[in-house]
């Protein structure tokens, strides 16, 4: 039983190597096996932390490409499942310690955060000049 076990493992790192070899390479398919073989993977270690689907098919896929961006940075020294983990690990808690927009709206990157009761009896700065004509 454990001489199967380490054949199964020595034939993950065979193809984890293989795969890891391709992405640095810019293969086109490589980024499609990463998918292929770890969505799955990735989305059920995201959903552990978050506990939403959504949020973790969001995570999964935010750690994917990562993975791709990021794959020369992989050094070796544990295996290729190691470092996806600890990718969707990171990714997965960020999303989680994301500030909650439960009552507000985000007006998009850069910009305040105010509730709708705060931007619908405030005057818009942005277009309003000091006499209250258009700038």
């Amino acid at each position: 039983m454990a001489v199967a076990a380490m054949r199964e493992s020595s034939m993950c790192d065979d193809v984890d190597r293989a795969l890891v070899e391709a992405l640095r390479l810019r293969k086109p398919a490589a980024a499609e096996r990463l998918v292929a073989a770890y969505r799955s993977t990735a989305h059920r270690w995201a959903q552990r932390v978050t506990g939403q689907a959504a949020d973790a098919e969001e995570v999964a896929q935010d750690a994917l490409w990562t993975v791709i961006l990021k794959i020369d940075t992989f050094q070796g020294n544990a295996a290729f499942r190691s470092w996806l983990y600890r990718i969707v690990a990171n990714a997965a808690y960020q999303k989680v310690r994301a500030p909650c927009s439960a009552g507000h709206d985000v007006i998009g990157r850069g910009s305040s955060v105010r509730s709708r009761t705060e931007r619908s009896s405030a005057p818009d700065r942005t277009t309003d000049g000091p006499d209250g004509s258009d700038r």
